[in-house]
């Protein structure tokens, strides 16, 4: 599977669905779905689908297991097991999915989407795609990876995060806006006006929330940058860059 082919970031923006060898479709979240679950809800169903390699095998070298695992059989063994972890799965299955009902066959390495009948199988190559479609959906990147870490909704994940947090590297330093509730953000963008109040502000996808976030704080760094340099400030001194550039230099 070419999971490049299916990253299309204007679809994300717009909030159209990614289907996956008709198997499932991915929905890019809206502000107002995530008001409505919860903002630490959101960020525990996104840990469950965008949990690395690296911090699992940091969390089973807590628990003295030297065996290497995927994300995909943690996720089947933790459900197999823990009925809160499930319930929690089946949770996040439904909020970026939009499944009802999933069934687990951990012996199988699977998990059945909706009634057996239709055939629908999560394997170990759609998790992934599945995962990485929602890690780009949502902008998760290293740098977001501690806020969401921070923001587990259930006992049994706050456990597991808490132990994978306790022996893995500090990858990237945190935004100084990471600190800052959902809300504050949210709101920030729609006082800049643009179209957007704090009404229809909620109606973004999460993804061009982020997309238009970022592109606004570049836009007041140059308008800040260049007030500067006509007050007499040194331009050589003053990073000052053309504001209409692809938001990926701006990160």
């Amino acid at each position: 599977m070419d999971i490049a082919n299916l990253i299309k970031k204007e679809q994300f923006f717009v909030g159209i669905p990614t289907e996956i060898e008709n198997i499932c479709k991915i929905y890019p979240v809206t502000l107002k779905e995530i008001a409505q679950v919860g903002v630490k809800n959101f960020y525990s169903y996104l840990n469950l689908f965008t949990l690395q390699e690296e911090d699992i095998e940091d969390f089973l070298k807590q628990q003295g297991i030297e065996e290497k695992m995927t994300p995909f059989q943690f996720t089947l063994i933790n459900a197999d097991n823990d009925k809160q972890y499930l319930n929690n799965l089946q949770e996040a299955f439904k909020f970026f999915l939009r499944e009802d009902n999933i069934t687990i066959l951990s012996e199988n390495e699977a998990i059945i989407l909706g009634d057996l009948k239709e055939n629908r199988i999560v394997n170990e190559e759609i998790f992934k795609a599945i995962c990485t479609i929602i890690a780009q959906q949502n902008m998760v990147q290293k740098s977001s990876e501690d806020e969401r870490m921070n923001n587990p909704s259930d006992a049994r994940a706050a456990q597991i995060i808490k132990k994978i947090k306790e022996g893995r590297r500090i990858r990237e330093k945190k935004k100084d806006d990471s600190n800052l509730d959902f809300v504050d953000l949210v709101g920030s963008l729609a006082a800049k006006g643009n179209g957007l109040n704090a009404l229809n502000v909620w109606n973004l996808t999460y993804y061009a929330f982020n997309d238009q976030f970022k592109r606004m704080q570049a836009v007041e760094g140059y308008e800040n940058s260049r007030q500067a340099v006509l007050a007499g400030a040194d331009p050589k001194k003053v990073k000052l860059e053309y504001r209409m550039q692809a938001r990926e230099k701006q990160t």
